[in-house]
């Protein structure tokens, strides 16, 4: 799912996700983030609702992360910034 959703760079994409939440979409952050890529609640989930996007569901969750993405690039993931992901 993460590869289709994200093609033109899609080992990246696993990398983060993997870092952020090992896969796991019931995953909750220290920093009010849910779900496989993390997101963080207070910054999106109201967000996420009003697009009809829960954020525990893994393919909502994925579908907004790639939302994110066209937005903002990688910018938005600690794994990404911090280079956590490419260990």
């Amino acid at each position: 799912m993460i590869r289709a959703t994200f093609p033109e760079d899609a080992e990246r994409a696993v990398a983060i996700a993997r870092c952020e939440s090992n896969f796991r979409p019931d995953a909750k952050g220290p920093t009010q983030d849910g779900g496989v890529f993390q997101i963080h609640i207070p910054s999106h989930g109201e967000r996420m609702e009003e697009l009809g996007f829960d954020i525990w569901d893994p393919e909502d969750n994925v579908a907004f992360a790639r939302t994110l993405y066209e937005e903002q690039g990688w910018e938005p993931w600690v794994c990404h910034t911090k280079k956590l992901a490419y260990r």
